[in-house]
């Protein structure tokens, strides 16, 4: 595909397709909807793809005339998807802006996005999807898990929420680059399969799938869920060698009706009985997507067949899931686990979500023995896709992460960093998968600390009456500037202090209701608990802090009488400290919208000096630093309340 000069577009891909929506929309004639103009953007994108050595030149009614020919070649190769009279709608300048745009983003070897994909979003908008937890897989994740899977030519594949094709594609392209031939020919037309339920997006995988694979796709307009579906007799239970796949989340979708529920073991409610969960015979009233869809991808595998799928973090950490833990446990052999950052289904400031999610790869094992010797990859990547407005980023995890698996998946890896790490599943605890919990590098900094210092469990010290914890209250936004008493939430703690003007404050009725109960004095730890980014913020209260209340996200950590010569302030430097401050970020899981530490607070290990004058210094010295600045917070607040008395 050779080109002359360019638009003046910008550089970055998404941006790219933002200005060629936004042009076409103030252009075209008789086209007015995003669906109706991204129909056309496809057309165009198709002949590019399949006719890469297509010329063009700056003559506009000459780029025109080339491109429809060509389209007439692609509606004769698609006519179960093109009628024979359809033809490109646009006029020749903003055929010429088409071409050129997308010229630029299939020039850009280096384009870390799935173009097809990106137009659909950025014409149809990803908030129609994100309300039915639906999001694009960004494509370094799309491509870690084709190469993690190792697709073989004569495997047969299916991807149960397809949306617009991006697994099968690059599943295509993956086995295309290893082995060019027949086989590969065969496995485009015979062996891929997708189920997507919204009928426009269904049709874009299969004509995406089409013009790649030279076949007629096999993609279905289905709902996945639904057993014994009359549209998807093709598609049976233990059919698949590798499912692939990306499927919606989200705690508060239906996901299905109660017919369909019950035919899924996971639909149902399960108890915990002598440290094994059994299933009820009573019904969820809800269960999310993400929960059925984990027991419909096992089930459609083959004996030894891999699953590769995105699954929301909380799926593999929070409490209410653990039953499904179990299943895959009992069903499947987990072969990796990679943690992915909060930003990478961000596809804007607006659009997108700050799910933590984590790419999964497992091979049913429906025969497995009660052996739990299985060894487990897990990495954490920190870098990957986008920031959190969206923009991309060059630095990526994913390329490295893969490799070290790939010489796991031999029995080469030797490394322990968060790239890659290794723990066998006899080492999962509490039905918790999430790699951050199981952070190899806290457990190398144990083996340094333990030199100089004792390691002591939050947990035990309370169990010790030498700390004691609680939480606080929510007490609802109507009572948010009823009065002057400070309701301290999380953005109030910051750098060791309870900010100088709370956000929110309650009136005097609210506060003696409860002041009782919280029972806040000087000296006490604030901690935050809950959240996304403040959670192990700490603040330590003062005499002027004492006349307050505060939310539920937060601990309140009391210092008791002990001979340990444990003191508020030496306390709060502990906690402040690398080690605690990561147990706390590896701790911290997510509960589907927020992060929570929640009761594993009580797991985390203090570093005390072995060495008492240490300690000591460091009380000292804490101290210093609190009285310090309580002593400018106070004397700002003096200050203001004269500033405001003389403009009153």
């Amino acid at each position: 595909m050779k080109q002359t000069t360019l638009f003046n577009l910008p550089e970055e891909p998404n941006a790219i397709i933002r200005e060629l929506r936004n042009y076409l929309a103030g252009r075209a004639v008789g086209i007015s909807q995003d669906d109706a103009l991204l129909e056309e953007v496809l057309k165009i994108l198709f002949c590019i793809v399949k006719f890469p050595d297509i010329q063009f030149s700056d003559d506009e009614m000459q780029t025109a005339k080339t491109i429809r020919l060509k389209f007439s070649e692609v509606r004769t190769d698609l006519s179960k998807i093109y009628t024979k009279d359809e033809e490109i709608l646009l006029d020749p300048k903003s055929i010429q802006f088409v071409i050129k745009g997308l010229s630029k983003i299939l020039n850009n070897s280096g384009s870390q996005i799935d173009i097809v994909s990106s137009l659909y979003q950025a014409f149809i908008g990803n908030h129609i999807r994100g309300q039915e937890g639906q999001f694009f897989t960004p494509k370094v994740a799309v491509d870690f898990l084709v190469k993690a899977a190792d697709i073989q030519p004569n495997w047969r594949v299916i991807d149960t929420a397809c949306g617009a094709c991006s697994f099968l594609c690059e599943s295509y392209r993956h086995l295309v680059s290893k082995h060019p031939n027949d086989k590969v020919s065969y496995f485009g037309k015979n062996n891929l399969f997708g189920i997507e339920k919204d009928e426009k997006l269904a049709r874009l995988a299969r004509i995406h799938l089409s013009i790649l694979t030279g076949g007629i796709a096999h993609i279905y307009c289905s709902d996945s869920l639904i057993i014994n579906n009359k549209s998807l007799e093709n598609i049976k239970d233990g059919m698949f060698d590798l499912v692939i796949t990306n499927p919606p989340f989200g705690s508060k979708i239906k996901s299905a009706d109660e017919e369909t529920s019950r035919k899924y073991e996971l639909g149902f409610k399960w108890e915990l009985f002598s440290n094994d969960y059994i299933k009820t015979g009573k019904l969820n009233n809800n269960t999310p997507p993400q929960v059925l869809f984990m027991e419909r991808n096992v089930r459609a595998l083959k004996e030894n067949g891999i699953l590769a799928t995105v699954i929301p973090e909380s799926l593999v950490s929070n409490k209410n899931y653990k039953n499904v833990v179990q299943y895959l446990l009992k069903n499947c052999d987990i072969e990796a686990i990679v943690g992915m950052p909060e930003s990478l289904f961000k596809t804007s400031g607006k659009s997108g979500t700050h799910t933590k999610t984590c790419l999964l790869i497992a091979r049913k094992n429906y025969q497995k023995k009660v052996s739990k010797n299985n060894k487990i990859f897990l990495a954490e990547a920190k870098w990957c896709g986008h920031d959190s407005r969206g923009n991309a980023i060059p630095k990526n995890d994913l390329p490295l992460i893969l490799n070290n698996y790939l010489q796991f998946k031999k029995g080469l890896y030797k490394k322990s960093n968060h790239l890659g790490y290794i723990i066998s599943e006899s080492q999962i605890e509490d039905f918790i998968l999430a790699p951050r919990y199981y952070d190899i590098e806290i457990e190398n900094t144990k083996e340094k600390l333990r030199i100089n210092s004792e390691l002591v469990s939050i947990g035990d010290l309370v169990k010790q009456n030498i700390l004691a914890i609680t939480t606080g209250d929510e007490i609802g936004k109507m009572a948010y500037g009823s009065g002057e008493i400070p309701y301290i939430r999380t953005s109030d703690i910051t750098n060791w202090e309870i900010k100088l003007d709370a956000k929110h404050h309650v009136d005097q009725t609210i506060y003696e209701k409860i002041k009782n109960k919280q029972d806040i004095q000087e000296g006490d730890i604030f901690m935050v608990k809950d959240g996304t980014y403040l959670i192990g913020a700490l603040a330590i209260v003062t005499k002027h802090d004492i006349m307050s209340i505060y939310q539920s996200h937060i601990y309140k950590i009391r210092v008791l009488k002990n001979s340990l010569e444990l003191t508020p302030f030496n306390l709060l430097g502990l906690l402040s400290s690398s080690f605690v401050q990561r147990q706390v970020k590896s701790k911290q899981l997510t509960q589907d919208i927020i992060d929570s530490l929640g009761k594993r607070i009580y797991d985390i290990l203090l570093p005390i000096p072995k060495n008492k004058k240490e300690l000591d210094d460091l009380s000292s010295h804490v101290k210093a630093i609190i009285e310090f600045k309580a002593k400018a917070k106070n004397e700002t607040r003096n200050l203001l309340e004269k500033i405001n008395s003389s403009f009153s």
